[in-house]
């Protein structure tokens, strides 16, 4: 292998956070495609994302290896006549491949024998392969949603406004919707916008930290959880930990800088859940906690910036998050002075989904499902219709409107405000669970009842309008939601088939979709396709599983 350095940096506007972890693993996988696909001989590959960069790293052969073409011409009689004499159609053959007749071999295929010309194709180099296929190669990735700018004829995730491909210490020549490729780099947008050359690959990463880019994504992430610790330590206080925002973070940044923040202690009354999100959802903040974990009035930001800036970036910080927690303060207090069970009327007016109905009918449909369900399996459940009928009213509410990933806990906090039944509070939040395959299960057979009706309600009915999951498209979440049921039969060992339930909500939905024996069908096997992943994720083998 005669190996050269590879480095390709794709350099756009900022690209939303949620696609890059995505996007890194495709340009990867397409690379390494490509390179197997061409033939190149290549070392370890390194994928990198920022906000505004796409990069690949690595050692690549300079060309392609040789092979052998293999084409297959005449059959073998009528390549030699009967005494062995090449016939024209085989000297014709050997001709238009360029090779002599006596080169020619004898090969045996389901259709007989046939001559077959044994071509040597010479590798060709690197560098001209990459100028080909690196532009189609980077249109090729996909991403949630693409856009086209100004006059261009392409589409990506952001704008491109600058290629670097090198092999070798050479670019790799290529243009791309005018974009040319080229050996100069970029730094951070704010701290160091003046171009670079790269002179050596080996030095990129270095000459990047220079320019206030720290291009991996791991070390990014380490060093903004090292601070957060650090921090909440200073602070006497603890992290509340959250992957998911300490990954959104990780590449929202380029230059990443933990700084704390604190606000008025007034808004500890606001319920937990309530201010975490308010300080996640939009502002991207972590939030602290004592030992009991109780929050504490402080906040952590990752800035992009210097760390002498973080005086103006807490202000601003500071600034932001007091409007945000004065904004849900609002809709808090103003939620609370309608009791939970005045809304169910309110939702007669909002539609559930079209052609299934309002709000009002979808819960009607659960605490019908519900009454039905604890009859079959022999289970006296109080509040069962009571708590099917709550369990939407919150939709309507201020701060679902603000932050619906707060629905059903906002359900419980209202009812509790309203003086409900502590079980019945803790149900409407439980009957979104399991929101996900390894969440936590409702630990109340009132929550997980209304969980069942609730998931089977919109299985049934969106395969009853055409709406099931196709392929990779699940836009409902209607396969986590028949694992979450599977899971919850299975924890509660309720003595009830899917049959059952399938039929159960099948009739309730009866004035609204009909759904045949076919239809009946598609949604069994649906379930049974989860239920054979679960098995296999579990270590079932195929054939047990069969």
């Amino acid at each position: 292998m005669s190996e050269k350095s590879f480095l390709l940096e794709v350099l756009t506007e900022e690209i939303p956070s949620i696609f890059l972890p995505n996007t890194c693993s495709e340009l990867e996988e397409k690379l390494t495609l490509l390179f197997k696909e061409q033939r190149i001989e290549y070392g370890e590959l390194s994928v990198y994302a920022t906000p505004r960069r796409l990069v690949a790293l690595g050692s690549i052969d300079s060309k392609q290896h040789d092979t052998i073409k293999k084409v297959v011409g005449p059959p073998l009689k009528v390549a030699y006549d009967s005494e062995g004499r090449p016939t024209k159609a085989c000297i014709g053959f050997a001709k238009s491949q360029g090779v002599d007749v006596e080169e020619l071999i004898v090969e045996k295929t389901e259709k007989g024998e046939y001559v077959v010309a044994q071509l040597r194709l010479k590798g060709r180099d690197t560098k001209t392969i990459l100028s080909e296929a690196l532009p189609k190669l980077i249109l090729g990735l996909h991403f949630p949603k693409s856009m086209r700018w100004g006059n261009s004829n392409i589409r990506f995730a952001r704008p491109i406004h600058n290629i670097v491909a090198i092999i070798g210490g050479e670019v790799i020549d290529f243009t791309m919707d005018g974009i040319k490729s080229c050996m100069n780099s970029r730094g951070h947008k704010f701290l160091s916008p003046e171009e670079f050359k790269v002179v050596g690959v080996s030095d990129y990463e270095e000459l990047l930290r220079e320019h206030y880019v720290i291009l991996n994504q791991h070390e990014r992430r380490n060093k903004i959880e090292k601070e957060l610790h650090h921090i909440a330590g200073r602070l006497g206080c603890k992290l509340h930990y959250d992957d998911e925002l300490l990954e959104t973070v990780t590449y929202l940044t380029e230059y990443p800088v933990a700084v704390f923040g604190s606000f008025d202690k007034t808004y500890l009354r606001l319920p937990k859940e309530l201010l975490i999100t308010s300080m996640k959802s939009h502002q991207k903040f972590f939030s602290l906690e004592d030992e009991r974990g109780e929050l504490k009035p402080y906040f952590i930001t990752i800035s992009d910036t210097k760390e002498e800036n973080s005086g103006n970036v807490r202000k601003g910080a500071e600034r932001v998050l007091r409007a945000r927690l004065e904004d849900a303060a609002f809709y808090y207090e103003e939620d609370k002075a309608v009791p939970l069970r005045e809304r169910i009327d309110d939702l007669k007016h909002v539609i559930f989904y079209e052609k299934l109905g309002t709000l009002y009918e979808k819960a009607e449909r659960i605490a019908d499902s519900a009454e039905k369900i604890v009859d079959k399996i022999g289970l006296k459940i109080p509040n069962i219709r009571l708590g099917a009928m709550l369990s939407k009213a919150d939709l309507i509410t201020g701060i679902i409107r603000e932050f619906p990933e707060l629905q059903g806990y906002m359900a419980m906090i209202y009812a509790k405000e309203s003086g409900e039944d502590e079980e019945l509070c803790r149900a409407l939040y439980e009957h979104y669970m399991p929101k996900s395959a390894n969440d936590t299960l409702p630990s109340t057979d009132l929550g997980s009842i209304l969980s069942i009706a609730d998931k089977l309600d919109n299985i049934v009915g969106l395969f009853g309008i055409g709406e099931e999951p196709t392929g990779s498209e699940d836009p409902f979440a209607l396969r986590r939601q028949a694992i979450g049921i599977i899971n919850i039969l299975l924890k509660k060992a309720y003595p009830i088939t899917i049959e059952s339930l399938v039929d159960i909500a099948s009739e309730e939905l009866r004035d609204k979709i009909t759904i045949d024996n076919r239809r009946r069908m598609d949604i069994l096997e649906f379930f049974d396709h989860r239920f054979e992943s679960m098995l296999i994720a579990d270590g079932y083998r195929y054939d047990e599983v069969d």
